[in-house]
């Protein structure tokens, strides 16, 4: 299928935009080369967090949402939802028949440790906060590759990307509440677009968010 590069922790790990991604000992940290599929670049990583979503939610009893545009979430009854997963997919040779795109996922597999910065754990949240004990890596890793490849599969399928976009909008986390794009209120979260943007609502009517830094206000 492609390429596969696993870390047992990063001191750089990417995340969106320039901001990094904690990885201490403890996470999953893979790096995939695959077949780009013909999608957009948005839909793509929101494809995959549905996937992990899915399996996460399956596997390991996690409540989990998509965050847009690149996270898996863990959602609880009360409170703020916490990361468990971020993706990023970047293109080489795209617009050719040699199309591939490199796949980052860090995965949150045990609770992290002390030595991460308590404004990054509190905000995270891990497969082992709902699986005891947690499960091996090498399971994580074997499971998120299979969801991985069959979530590009689908993406070649007829109304792939229609089916992407339908079960990502049933887990959209922060549905109805005020999204913050870049520090700045925007208005309330609606659904995906078509084009995996991000709709939201405000006093002048619908906005299309299509890049930019999601955090989400916490309810009052």
């Amino acid at each position: 299928m492609g390429d596969q590069v696993v870390a047992l922790a990063q001191k750089g790990g990417r995340g969106q935009g320039a901001h990094t991604w904690a990885s201490p000992p403890g996470g999953l940290y893979l790096s995939l080369i695959r077949r780009a599929p013909p999608a957009t670049s948005a839909i793509v990583p929101i494809a995959l967090g549905v996937a992990l979503a899915e399996l996460f939610e399956r596997r390991w009893s996690v409540p989990s949402r998509v965050r847009w545009p690149n996270d898996v979430v863990a959602a609880r009854p009360v409170g703020p939802s916490r990361k468990v997963s971020g993706i990023l997919v970047d293109g080489v040779e795209m617009n050719t028949p040699r199309a591939r795109c490199v796949i980052g996922i860090g995965v949150n597999v045990r609770p992290l440790p002390d030595v991460v910065p308590e404004e990054v754990r509190s905000i995270a949240s891990s497969i082992g906060e709902w699986a005891s004990p947690p499960p091996p890596l090498s399971e994580v890793e074997s499971e998120v590759v299979a969801a991985v490849d069959r979530a590009l599969l689908d993406l070649e399928r007829p109304d792939g990307v229609g089916g992407c976009l339908r079960r990502a909008r049933a887990r959209l986390d922060g549905r109805g509440r005020i999204a913050l794009i870049d520090g700045r209120p925007a208005g309330r979260i609606d659904t995906l677009g078509e084009g995996g943007e991000l709709l939201l609502v405000d006093g002048l009517g619908p906005r299309r968010i299509v890049s930019g830094r999601l955090t989400i206000q916490d309810d009052p």
